[in-house]
C-alpha cells in the first residue's frame, strides 16, 4: 500500500491539475489551500455555530443523538484542519479565503448567487 505522505501528494497533485483547467467546484480536500496563488477563483468559507451544525448533521446523516451528531462534526473539522496545515506547510487560518457565509442566517440560494455575482466580477 502507498504511504500516507504520498497518498496526500497524490492528492495534492490531482487537485491542483484540476484546478489549473478550471471550470470546477472543489470542496473540501485543501482546495483553497492548493489554489490559493490563481487569479481566476472564488475561495469560499462556511460555518455556522455549533448548534446548527448539530441539527444539519443529524439531518444529513440521519443521526438520532446530539453526541453522534458532535463526534461526527470533530472528525470532519480535524481532517480539514489537518489537510489545510499539511498542503499549506503552516497553520492558513481563513485569510486563504476570498469571502465566508455564516450559514446559520443566509440560505443556500443567496449564498449560491452571491457566489456566481463575484466569480463573474472577477471574470470567471
Amino acid at each position: 500500500l502507498p504511504s500516507d505522505l504520498k497518498i496526500k501528494k497524490t492528492i495534492a497533485r490531482i487537485l491542483r491539475t484540476v484546478a489549473l483547467h478550471g471550470n470546477v467546484v472543489i470542496l473540501g480536500r485543501g482546495g483553497a489551500v492548493l489554489a490559493r496563488d490563481l487569479q481566476k477563483a472564488v475561495h469560499v468559507h462556511l460555518h455556522a455555530s455549533v448548534s446548527w451544525r448539530i441539527g444539519r448533521v443529524k439531518n444529513l446523516e440521519n443521526l438520532k443523538s446530539d453526541a453522534e451528531a458532535i463526534g461526527r462534526i470533530n472528525v470532519v473539522d480535524n481532517e480539514r484542519i489537518f489537510l489545510r496545515n499539511y498542503f499549506a506547510g503552516e497553520s492558513p487560518g481563513l485569510n486563504v479565503f476570498d469571502v465566508s457565509y455564516n450559514c446559520e442566517y443566509l440560505s443556500q440560494e443567496e449564498i449560491v448567487k452571491s457566489i456566481l455575482q463575484l466569480a463573474q466580477m472577477k471574470g470567471i
